[in-house]
């Protein structure tokens, strides 16, 4: 005759086999968000020296508004800035030793608020996702992201002429 268990102690090991499940989705769990926290920690590390060499190089910085990061060809920091006689978008890149930047005066430029207005009325179906400042082929273009009939969309359009370039994702590809 077979050893008869106690159902007392299958409970004890269903017990002990979920604590310890309980216990490893946990430890999974803070892995993962503590390697979120730290990629977007890194993502705006550098916007302090950026700043920093900004006021340091160009004396005429009032005051830097926003930095923001932007992925175009390499990536740039694009930092909105007061300066003494006009407002700017200056463009900074890292090469592997140090920074460079370039200066645009914003009065140059269609203002970013008309050219959304513009594409809103233009694009009734459209659901934005998020608008910013970039360069496309060496030229300052605001990149505007939106849904259209679940196609996620990335428009592109000159700061200078309003000229317009689009990128349009279909995610039923096979």
């Amino acid at each position: 005759m077979g050893k008869l268990f106690l159902p007392f102690i299958e409970l004890k090991k269903s017990v002990v086999i979920s604590w310890i499940a309980i216990i490893l989705f946990g430890g999974v769990l803070f892995y993962f968000i503590h390697i979120y926290k730290q990629v977007m920690d890194d993502k705006v590390s550098q916007y302090d020296e950026v700043r920093q060499y900004l006021l340091e190089e160009e004396p005429t910085i009032s005051k830097i508004n926003t930095i923001e990061r932007y992925h175009g060809d390499k990536l740039y920091y694009v930092a909105d800035a007061e300066m003494e006689e006009n407002n700017a978008f200056i463009f900074v890149t890292e090469n592997d030793t140090d920074f460079h930047y370039n200066v645009y005066n914003k009065d140059d430029f269609y203002a970013t608020d008309e050219i959304l207005t513009e594409w809103q009325n233009s694009c009734s179906n459209c659901k934005l996702i998020n608008s910013a400042i970039g360069m496309l082929n060496g030229n300052p273009a605001l990149e505007i992201k939106y849904m259209l009939d679940k196609q996620l969309v990335y428009e592109h359009v000159l700061l200078s002429d309003k000229s317009t370039y689009t990128l349009t994702i279909d995610p039923l590809i096979n």
